[in-house]
């Protein structure tokens, strides 16, 4: 099979959505599911392999390797993205799959989290700050799983509405957190400033999908 015949199989039914809510990772998980998939791998297969590159890249940041680990967090998404574009193309699709990917995403958002403290050495030195910034950030990243990120997301066909709410969104995640990472690296802002402003977008996020799932239950 060629690689357009490969694209048109594993095409999403919400292809417009899902393209823009990952448009550093949709191509290089379109290609990297089609190498996959000629390598004979299932969608569960390459569905553990994401999990283990996530964990892996959890484990590169307390450990110090920054670079290393931003490698392996960006490859793990591509990943995410490659096990549904084969199981499309495939029509493979099992009641287990969704589970592992849920585990997954379950296992690597606290562990990545975790590896961010220690990574920063915040807990020793300031565990009730810690405890507090992990409570709130992962209590907000879960609501994602009452739909509140679509609704917020809802383009209502203006495309760069859509991108510039994606954007502040990816800033204000995992992807924001490496780059103040980044920053850091090079003394440009200290552990502190990334901790305390990344609690309080978290609080105020949270507070934003409490209002959309109390305004959608009226």
């Amino acid at each position: 099979m060629s690689f357009s015949e490969f694209k048109k199989f594993s095409q999403r039914e919400d292809s417009k959505f899902n393209d823009l809510a990952h448009f550093f990772s949709n191509k290089p998980g379109l290609y990297l599911a089609y190498f996959l998939d000629r390598l004979n791998f299932t969608p569960n297969q390459v569905t553990l392999v994401f999990i283990f590159v996530g964990l892996l890249g959890c484990i590169s940041l307390a450990y110090g390797y920054l670079f290393l680990s931003y490698i392996l967090w960006r490859l793990h998404i591509i990943l995410d993205i490659a096990d549904g574009n084969i199981a499309r193309k495939r029509k493979l699709f099992t009641s287990l799959g969704p589970i592992l990917d849920k585990i997954g995403h379950h296992l690597i958002y606290p562990t990545i989290i975790l590896s961010l403290l220690i990574y920063l050495k915040l807990p020793e030195e300031y565990p009730y700050l810690s405890l507090f910034f992990a409570i709130f950030y992962l209590v907000q990243w879960s609501t994602k799983y009452l739909n509140t990120s679509k609704k917020f997301l809802a383009d209502h066909g203006k495309k760069t509405q859509y991108i510039l709410k994606r954007i502040v969104i990816n800033l204000l995640g995992i992807e924001g957190i490496y780059i103040t990472l980044f920053l850091n690296y090079f003394d440009l802002i200290n552990k502190l400033t990334i901790i305390y402003f990344f609690l309080s977008s978290s609080i105020v996020i949270l507070f934003i999908k409490v209002y959309i799932i109390v305004k959608n239950s009226d």
